[in-house]
């Protein structure tokens, strides 16, 4: 991540009715409230109930599922992929805990996949009374796993095909944390769902490459044994104006994604102060690679004056200082969302030690915002040959490079490691300036290597 110029280059839904459940009932009953007695009346007018002939369901896809009710969306609690693991509601993120895939199923009904697990939801039991939770299962669908999408006031009902009820945030719960169930569908609030299309993951490598080590940020905390922590206030070499700490104010792994994030914060330390922080992770000694298949899904932050990568450096710098050991920069972007738009850069840099070192990049824009979207940013490493994509889209290859340490293909036939930064200022993007708002993270899905069979 040295400073360089740059070179721009380039449903079938059945349609059902639905007859809304009387307020004495909902009194006396749950009604679909949550069956702890904290019912409210309804009617026509204030729940939207269920129409006949209304709308077909979403289009097959990947969607986060969010309440009406309560403005959260639906996820596998703890990112699990165990059988019978709960179904909560919790801040809507990208964790793939709350992508699930909309897929048709037999009879006009669908199935919910949830992306991180690849288990359906289910309701536990196959019970068809009211109050029995929603989980996660896997097997051959049964009807306890079909559901009918149907238009329902504000948003979408989601009917269990097994027992016609309604999937419910149970106990009219605005909470992270709060339980989904099936009640009597009766059109209210807590019953009313929003499908937000997400994009879905880029599919992995072709046949011939085996998984060696990967981070899905499943837990709450990081992971010490994959990432260290660099804390300095050295700028990177490019009189970068953060301060790098191990504070969990820019560093934190939450709802299936780790985060890193710069603040516009004074901070003093032992090599000074500086006016911004951020986190800088590395997998020096934890996680060292010569050759292979990296993965990256992430979302980026946005500004003038920000400077996300997700790049790699030398284990061992057998062949000199930098460059002449070697770079890669799997990703990287300059003023994303202001000055440098949407343009993504892959580089390597090799050669001789500054001042005389080489570099070559090349820009990519995807199709869809850096800053708004999560990417898959990967490169697939051989020996004499780097090759660079976004979403599995091929936009990069480099063949040829030289070190003054050794012949090639040095200096990119060594071990190298990974590390996931966000800096502020610097030579390549500049300073940043009043429409620059902190804080600014960069949210981090996964990180997936693979290595090619047999070696």
């Amino acid at each position: 991540m040295r400073s360089h110029a740059t070179h721009d280059v380039r449903g079938a839904s059945s349609s059902w009715t639905l007859a809304l459940v009387a307020a004495a009932c909902l009194s006396a009953c749950g009604g679909g409230e949550g069956g702890s007695g904290a019912a409210t009346s309804a009617s026509t007018a204030d729940t939207g109930g269920e129409r006949a002939g209304a709308a077909a369901a979403p289009a097959p896809g990947v969607y986060r599922i969010k309440s009406v009710f309560s403005g959260l969306c639906l996820t596998v609690q703890g990112g699990s992929t165990a059988d019978g693991a709960g179904i909560r509601q919790d801040r809507c993120g990208d964790a793939a805990s709350q992508r699930f895939e909309l897929r048709q199923d037999e009879g006009g009904s669908h199935r919910f996949v949830n992306q991180g697990s690849g288990k359906s939801l289910d309701i536990r039991e196959v019970s068809t009374a009211n109050g029995a939770l929603l989980q996660q299962w896997a097997g051959a669908p049964t009807d306890n796993q079909r559901f009918v999408v149907q238009t329902s006031g504000n948003g979408e009902a989601i009917r269990a095909r097994h027992s016609g009820k309604c999937l419910d945030v149970k106990d009219w719960n605005a909470n992270a944390g709060a339980e989904i169930q099936q009640w009597d569908c009766a059109g209210s609030s807590n019953q009313q769902w929003r499908f937000e299309a997400v994009a879905a993951p880029s599919p992995g490598p072709a046949p011939g490459w085996r998984m060696v080590w990967r981070d899905e940020f499943d837990g709450n905390a990081i992971d010490r044994s994959k990432w260290g922590f660099e804390v300095n206030a050295q700028g990177g070499g490019n009189n970068e104006w953060q301060y790098y700490t191990d504070r969990p104010e820019n560093a934190w792994v939450a709802n299936g994604v780790l985060n890193l994030q710069a603040r516009q914060e004074r901070y003093c330390a032992a090599e000074g102060c500086r006016d911004y922080t951020s986190s800088r992770l590395r997998t020096l000694g934890k996680g060292d690679w010569l050759y292979g298949r990296v993965e990256v899904r992430a979302k980026l932050p946005r500004g003038q004056g920000l400077w996300p990568a997700i790049w790699m450096l030398p284990t061992d710098w057998v062949y000199g200082g930098w460059a002449a050991s070697g770079e890669i920069d799997i990703m990287e972007a300059v003023n994303p969302a202001a000055s440098g738009g949407n343009t993504i850069y892959g580089s390597i840099h090799y050669g001789n030690p500054w001042p005389g070192n080489q570099h070559k990049t090349v820009g990519y824009n995807p199709p869809s915002s850096v800053t708004d979207n999560f990417h898959t940013y990967t490169i697939e490493w051989e020996p004499g040959q780097i090759r660079w994509y976004v979403d599995n889209v091929h936009y990069a290859t480099q063949t040829e490079w030289w070190s003054s340490g050794g012949a090639f293909p040095a200096p990119f036939d060594r071990r190298f490691h990974l590390i996931l930064n966000v800096a502020v200022g610097g030579n390549w993007p500049g300073g940043t300036n009043a429409e620059t708002r902190f804080p600014q993270k960069m949210e981090v899905d996964f990180v997936r290597v693979y290595q090619k069979t047999g070696g």
